[in-house]
């Protein structure tokens, strides 16, 4: 029996709390940044090892195993803590303020049976039984940028070009003279046309979305552009590289061939929301306050009630010029050219819709496009100056300011999901504006998939309810255990800008949507609180069968379990008093402290019971204790339209090692999850991190090129001429191969 046999016979132990609880795998804290697209003869695709199951017998894939998976994940930037005798290998979290989300994308594509053998070719190499990996970072316009300021010594520090120099921020990087970078870390829009062709979008929150080429994995070119697009914030400066507020999740309708996206701007009140950085419990915010006369002014002003005062300040302050600004528009691309139609998105009284948190996730039916303010924060104390706390230059007093600033702008995420429904009949190009019905669902939630038919006007909406779990929120170096002993913090902090275990049982639900109403109303039905406890906790990802399935009947979701060394006592407390609770804080404190494993599960869609759906789970699998699973993607076998006939590869990461023998690829059968993996794939230079969501392609093919694109066009000159001429321009003059 091998290690890992071994140990997964354990699980059942840590969910009745008869073994010690594993600490979270450390290897999710560094990752290669070393390229091996085909871009020479030493950097082809890596060959990866296949082993059966859970042992070390090597095997080969079975042939109806075929496509090609693409997975995407940050690996931090070109200034990243490199690891010691590993110059590839990078810490991106090392500083142990900044998020493993902040990070350039880099793209994963794992051939089954067949690989392009250099991207300029058009033969492929191809072995039975074998599977390949190719791995790219995104390299946007803005990547040039950074670069060139990080290391080229013409434009270091103590030079004219030292205040566009870009800095971390929380979960980005940020330039005072040129903006924000476009990381396109988060996830993929596969799109298949109505010509059979299948093409590939590259994602983020905060971004334009760009276009890739399958075989090459370079870019092709943006959606929109840059002036079609609206700065998330005000700004004066007229950045180049202004912060934009879209989804990770656009969709695309295979039967219309449309692609849809959305873009949001803020108002200066919009980010500061005053009354949200009050708690139901003022007395508790007020003793943070260390001025005695500042606390006893703020009583008297509010006589006791502070929020009630700054709503107050909020309403007076909307009618005026910091209150202007806050919009929603939804583009429309048709798949060819750069540019796209825009109308924005207002409310039933014909006023501006203002975002309050993030735009994650979308929603497509044949008569509707679904828009959420996600339960997935884009936070104003993640503007704060992230400081060295070697830097013999950085007074103590200092750095304790801003850290407490940070602990007082930070809010708990919003307790439910305002979803935004346009019906798509509105979407005239000779218009300018369309209507949006809103429908509130509780509790909130980051990820959802609504079903492309809408009978009678009713949306079917499945969505995982990541109660008090918010996958924005990181862990910082400064962070204490809410264990309260030593070594779990010490544990903790070494895991510095991973992700903070769940502070309630997560859920998932159906909601039936009935959009035709005046007011729109929604009905729900969840998986029942006894599965709910067994399964969910830190749910994330998703996986189905197909580009765009008409009724879903199974979804595989994955779970990230609950670490006892990833839960802070901050977090603890900015939750503690969540209001839709299915597990006490102390309760859950406990449920967390003794470990819950990561999994990876399918629910079942029970139609035979009255709308909504009943949910249950029907297979799962934990993963080892110890083992990370993360990202799966469905691959379905051909001549068949099960949705469950077919595997679910997935990431793995397992050991605290940095550099090697730490990440391998699990893939199972999509009807037997619980049965383990079938097969396992790794490789000595195969290093990945932290990633995200997936994809599938049957096949790779380049797709048009995009002769209107002018990077000169989208990025006139800027004060920083030189800069544009010699290090961005010349990337984008023809499509990267």
């Amino acid at each position: 029996m091998s290690d890992i046999t071994s140990n997964a016979t354990n699980v059942t132990a840590d969910r009745t709390g008869g073994a010690t609880p594993p600490r979270s795998p450390k290897a999710l804290l560094s990752t290669s940044r070393e390229e091996f697209y085909g871009q020479d003869s030493q950097h082809q695709p890596l060959q990866l090892t296949v082993k059966e199951g859970l042992s070390q017998n090597p095997c080969q894939l079975p042939e109806d195993l075929q496509g090609h998976v693409f997975i995407v994940g940050a690996v931090g930037y070109v200034g990243s803590p490199k690891c010691e005798d590993a110059p590839n290998i990078v810490r991106p979290s090392k500083d142990g303020w900044t998020s493993l989300l902040n990070g350039e994308g880099a793209i994963y594509r794992l051939d089954f049976h067949q690989t392009p053998a250099t991207p300029v070719q058009e033969e492929l190499k191809v072995e039975a039984g074998k599977a390949w990996m190719a791995m790219r970072i995104v390299k946007t316009p803005d990547y040039y940028a950074d670069t060139a300021l990080t290391t080229d010594p013409k434009y270091q520090k103590f030079s004219s070009y030292s205040e566009f120099e870009f800095r971390s921020f929380g979960i980005t990087r940020l330039s005072i003279g040129l903006g924000v970078r476009n990381y396109l870390n988060t996830a993929f829009l596969p799109m298949k046309f109505s010509d059979g062709s299948e093409r590939l979008l590259v994602t983020w929150d905060a971004g334009r979305p760009y276009e890739i080429d399958p075989r090459t994995l370079g870019l092709v070119g943006p959606i929109g552009w840059a002036n079609q697009w609206h700065s998330m914030i005000p700004n004066p400066i007229r950045w180049p590289f202004p912060p934009i507020l879209s989804t990770a999740h656009p969709v695309f309708d295979t039967h219309t061939d449309e692609m849809f996206t959305v873009n949001a701007s803020k108002s200066i009140l919009n980010l500061l929301w005053l009354s949200r950085l009050i708690p139901s419990d003022i007395d508790k915010w007020l003793d943070r306050i260390h001025v005695t006369f500042i606390r006893r002014l703020l009583k008297r002003i509010a006589n006791g009630s502070v929020g009630l005062f700054l709503e107050l300040v909020e309403k007076f302050l909307a009618s005026s010029i910091v209150g202007q600004g806050d919009r929603l528009y939804l583009n429309r691309w048709h798949g060819s050219g750069t540019t796209v139609e825009q109308w924005e998105v207002r409310d039933a009284n014909d006023r501006p819709i203002r975002i309050r948190q993030s735009l994650h996730q979308m929603g497509l039916t044949k008569d509707y496009i679904v828009i959420s303010d996600s339960a997935f924060k884009l936070l104003l104390e993640d503007l704060i100056p992230v400081l060295n706390p070697n830097d013999p230059l950085i007074l103590e007093d200092v750095e304790k300011f801003l850290e407490r600033i940070y602990r007082d702008l930070s809010y708990p995420q919003l307790p439910y999901t305002d979803i935004y429904i346009v019906a798509r009949a509105q979407l005239n190009p000779d218009e300018k504006t369309v209507t949006a019905k809103r429908v509130r669902l509780k509790p909130e939630t980051a990820h959802f998939l609504v079903e492309y038919d809408n009978p009678e006007g009713k949306i079917t909406l499945f969505a995982a309810h990541t109660a008090a779990s918010d996958p924005s929120e990181f862990l910082r170096q400064k962070d204490i255990s809410a264990a309260g002993d030593l070594s779990t913090t010490e544990a903790l902090q070494e895991r510095s800008g991973m992700f903070v275990s769940p502070m309630d049982l997560n859920r998932l639900g159906c909601w039936t949507i009935d959009a035709e109403k005046e007011c729109s109303s929604a009905r729900s039905s969840f998986l029942s609180k006894t599965e709910s406890k067994q399964y969910l906790w830190s749910i994330a990802l998703y996986a189905w069968r197909g580009f765009q399935p008409d009724r879903f009947t199974d979804i595989y979701w994955n779970c990230w379990g609950a670490w006892s060394d990833l839960l802070s006592e901050f977090v603890f407390e900015m939750y503690e008093d969540y209001p839709h609770r299915w597990l006490g804080a102390s309760e859950m404190k406990k449920s967390v402290e003794s470990g819950k494993p990561a999994n990876l599960l399918r629910m079942h869609v029970d139609r035979t019971s009255a709308s909504p759906s009943k949910l249950t789970i029907e297979d799962a699998y934990d993963f080892p204790p110890g083992y990370f699973g993360n990202s799966p993607q469905f691959v379905p076998r051909s001549g068949t339209d099960d949705p469950c006939d077919g595997y679910i590869v997935c990431v793995v990461l397992f050991s605290d090692n940095f550099v090697a023998d730490k990440s391998e690829l699990w893939i199972f059968d999509g009807k037997s999850l619980s049965s383990g993996p079938k097969y396992r794939l790794s490789h000595p230079q195969l290093n990945i991190g932290m990633t995200v969501h997936s994809t599938w392609l049957s096949k790779l093919e380049s797709p048009p090129v995009r002769e209107d694109y002018d990077i000169r066009k989208d990025y006139p000159p800027t004060l920083m001429t030189a800069l544009f001429e010699d290090e961005i321009y010349p990337h984008f003059d023809r499509p990267q191969s």
